[in-house]
């Protein structure tokens, strides 16, 4: 058995033509899409904290009674809402964005997202199925997309 595999220069041309077009669309809209999709997952990560849930929609564990009455309140991740605060875009560009704590804050995030010896996780970050994050997540990069092109066809 043999398989043989050939390729039409013309048909090489236009793919890589279609790539570059790509490349050029992502030149143009790249940063806005991945800055709005950053914007909707630090909206995202606060409203995890605003139900006291995790991105799957599950409670937060309760805190402690000793930790209520140490802390006079029963807000969960909550003290002087510094990590809350601080959730914002930290790293973007083109083809990428990175949502989390401030640095002064990423310990502190770090032991509630994963969890410690002594203290039950709490995720914040995270993609939500009950709010359907994916789905408005590819619906901003297609609209962005879609601008894109629109843009790069017209040049």
């Amino acid at each position: 058995m043999r398989l043989k595999v050939g390729f039409n220069q013309a048909d090489l041309s236009r793919a890589l033509r279609k790539l570059e077009d790509l490349s050029r669309v992502l030149d143009v809209v790249g940063r806005p899409m991945m800055g709005e999709c950053g914007q909707y997952m630090v909206m995202s990560a606060k409203r995890n904290f605003a139900e006291e849930r995790d991105p799957a929609g599950k409670p937060w564990k309760p805190l402690k009674p000793a930790t209520i009455k140490r802390k006079g309140s029963s807000r969960i991740l909550f003290d002087t809402g510094a990590l809350n605060r601080s959730i914002q875009v930290l790293a973007l560009d083109r083809d990428r964005v990175a949502v989390g704590p401030a640095y002064t804050e990423q310990k502190k995030g770090k032991w509630h997202q994963f969890g410690t010896e002594h203290i039950p996780a709490r995720p914040f970050l995270g993609f939500s199925e009950p709010r359907n994050d994916v789905e408005r997540l590819k619906q901003i990069v297609i609209k962005h997309l879609r601008r894109g092109v629109r843009r790069v066809c017209r040049a």
